[in-house]
């Protein structure tokens, strides 16, 4: 690894923190003021939602675009494209019109979305190029640094919200975005395409070739019928369900069942983020990992431990309890953290040794479908707790969620067996 990798990838995964905070930058000050300006609470969850949806869009098609010549300008366009989406928040304070709001917020969310994806997908998929052999650690501080993004993202928010006021936090991301931007754009991309890619099939194939072969050209469909393919995006897709799926519901059930206020609520929800972080920063520093037993393992107690977020006293006999609750919100934010993170460099195995003579490809499309598969789980995530919320309560919610997760782990055992076999 040389200097410019290390400055490179720094440069990056700054711009990664921004662009993840900037996501989460609304979440306190944005609902209350489309509130008083007549949005209802369905529309206002819609507007939030349209993110993720935006990013499964983005997703789709960024991976069969994306190559070496183009990668700098997605990477530079996603950060400029976020800035004018921060902007016209700008706009909808300074023209407090009803439908203006609704369309503008409308068309900002799903517009960044789609941006986030881009950026996500075109920097995930560099990863490999420019750490071969320590790309697993590395998109694992990439996924560190999204994660605070989205932790420390409403915090940031509100600091800057009460400083300046409404316009203020959006002014001061536009200011970041359109410097990341800048960097990147005058930023020297280099790699040794070749040397990287004899590396990368020597390292996940042990191939006997000296030089990549011609790559053929991949597709989705086809692609997302292997089941090695689509299980991993299955594990990734489950992860993100079951930590966005208390996301509308958590604050009013502490409030409900034990009284938490709204000043200090937040305390008790950051306990998932934080140990989620804790655990991708402890997960950069185990070397060459089982990948497939880890993914297993920690969705296994991903799905037991969300049965305990009451607790929910049907499926654990045991009733409702503070402490229990905040363990289980604990170790899922830990059992989360690997299933998530070794996704990816699991999806960019299985498509390589599928498709050997495709290798770059494999690149963007893993990442593609990654980050695909975070979009879908924080836009269903939501949108079925949000549903089941009409029948039970989120501790129950939480069980369905774990049942779902039990039964994903079943699923996975025949490619745990198949990597037995290697």
């Amino acid at each position: 690894m040389n200097n410019k990798q290390s400055e490179l990838f720094k440069l990056l995964n700054n711009a990664n923190f921004i662009i993840c905070a900037s996501m989460a930058l609304i979440a306190p000050f944005y609902p209350p003021f489309a509130f008083e300006q007549g949005l209802s609470k369905t529309l206002v969850g819609i507007i939030i939602a349209l993110h993720p949806l935006g990013g499964i869009f983005g997703s789709i098609k960024i991976g069969e675009l994306l190559n070496d010549q183009n990668r700098q300008v997605m990477l530079t366009g996603s950060m400029i494209v976020q800035a004018i989406c921060l902007f016209l928040f700008i706009l909808i304070y300074l023209i407090k019109s009803y439908w203006f709001i609704t369309i503008i917020s409308l068309i900002s969310r799903i517009i960044n979305g789609i941006a986030y994806s881009v950026f996500i997908t075109s920097f995930y998929s560099y990863i490999p190029f420019l750490f071969p052999d320590e790309h697993e650690q590395k998109i694992a501080l990439a996924e560190a640094a999204s994660a605070l993004g989205y932790m420390l993202g409403p915090m940031i928010g509100s600091i800057l919200y009460a400083i300046g006021g409404f316009t203020f936090p959006f002014i001061t991301f536009i200011i970041f975005s359109i410097l990341c931007g800048y960097y990147i754009h005058n930023c020297q991309f280099e790699v040794t395409k070749k040397e990287c890619e004899i590396e990368m099939i020597e390292i996940n194939l042990h191939s006997q070739h000296s030089e990549p072969q011609l790559e053929q050209p991949l597709k989705y469909l086809e692609v997302l019928k292997q089941y090695d393919v689509y299980i991993n995006a299955l594990m990734c897709v489950m992860v993100t369900t079951s930590i966005t799926i208390n996301f509308p519901l958590m604050a009013q059930y502490m409030q409900d069942h034990y009284q938490i206020e709204e000043s200090t609520v937040g305390f008790y929800m950051g306990l998932q983020p934080m140990c989620y972080t804790i655990a991708t920063i402890l997960i950069t520093k185990i070397q060459n990992p089982n990948k497939p037993f880890f993914m297993i393992g920690f969705q296994l107690l991903n799905g037991l431990s969300l049965f305990f977020y009451g607790p929910d006293p049907a499926f654990t006999g045991i009733e409702r309890n503070l402490l229990v609750c905040c363990i289980s919100l604990a170790l899922t934010g830990v059992a989360q953290s690997f299933p998530l993170i070794y996704s990816l460099p699991q999806l960019n195995e299985s498509l390589i040794e599928l498709y050997p003579n495709s290798v770059k490809q494999c690149n963007n499309f893993a990442s593609a479908i990654f980050s695909a598969s975070i979009s879908l789980g924080e836009f269903s995530g939501p949108f079925i707790g949000g549903f089941l919320s009409n029948f039970c309560d989120l501790d129950r919610i939480a069980s369905i969620t774990g049942l779902l997760a039990l039964t994903l782990c079943i699923s996975y055992i025949p490619f745990l067996q198949k990597h037995m076999k290697k």
